[in-house]
């Protein structure tokens, strides 16, 4: 997860700022679109994962993602959003106390799914969201277990 956290930063980075308006490989959606909706998707995980260890914030809480204005931040503040849901994320992976990697958790009031299994979903999302964000990614460069990603939709 943090190896394809990094490769997506590096890729996300090596994009100039015109080129976040173009498509990406997610029909509809450019490149910002999908920075968004990978970032938010990193609150919402950090947002459902807190949850379980302290009462969230009213404004945690109330927190509700909206990927359409996100994609319309200026690109330094999109940038800074990925960078800022990533650290969150991570810091609420290593905050997570032994006892809840066996819980379940709804982010997004989505399904629910088990905690354990959350490192390797979002391993596979950013992974596949790298490729689709057409930054030059090839199936060489994910790591073994993740090759078959390359067949894989965001």
């Amino acid at each position: 997860m943090r190896r394809g956290t990094a490769y997506f930063a590096r890729n996300l980075n090596e994009l100039a700022d015109p080129d976040l308006g173009e498509a990406s490989l997610v029909r509809n959606w450019t490149r910002r679109r999908l920075v968004a909706e990978v970032s938010l998707h990193a609150r919402a995980l950090a947002i459902a994962l807190k949850e379980l260890r302290e009462e969230l914030s009213d404004e945690e809480a109330a927190w509700r993602p909206d990927p359409e204005f996100a994609a319309t931040l200026p690109p330094h503040a999109l940038r800074y959003l990925y960078h800022h849901s990533a650290i969150h994320l991570n810091v609420e992976f290593r905050d997570l106390l032994e006892k809840n990697w066996d819980k379940q958790i709804a982010p997004n009031s989505k399904a629910r799914v088990y905690v354990r299994t959350l490192p390797l979903q979002r391993a596979q999302l950013i992974w596949v969201a790298a490729r689709n964000l057409l930054a030059e990614v090839k199936v060489s460069d994910l790591p073994e277990h993740m090759r078959r990603l390359s067949e894989l939709k965001f």
